[in-house]
């Protein structure tokens, strides 16, 4: 299992969009991602910075 702890602090860098998609895209339908996160899902997009990937991101874990 992997948890995603305090994500949201700080904006996420390319690199950091890519990494995080890749991680989720990898764990999706496979095992379970924790997410102790205090952001609403709205602000995701935002603190991700790349729409397609928050959507990404967001149609595997919602």
């Amino acid at each position: 299992m992997v948890s995603l702890d305090n994500f949201g602090l700080n904006h996420l860098e390319k690199q950091h969009q890519i990494d995080l998609m890749e991680i989720i895209e990898g764990r999706h339908t496979r095992t379970a991602t924790l997410k102790v996160i205090q952001l609403p899902v709205g602000s995701w997009f935002e603190i991700i910075g790349e729409a397609t990937i928050a959507d990404a991101v967001l149609d595997r874990l919602v």
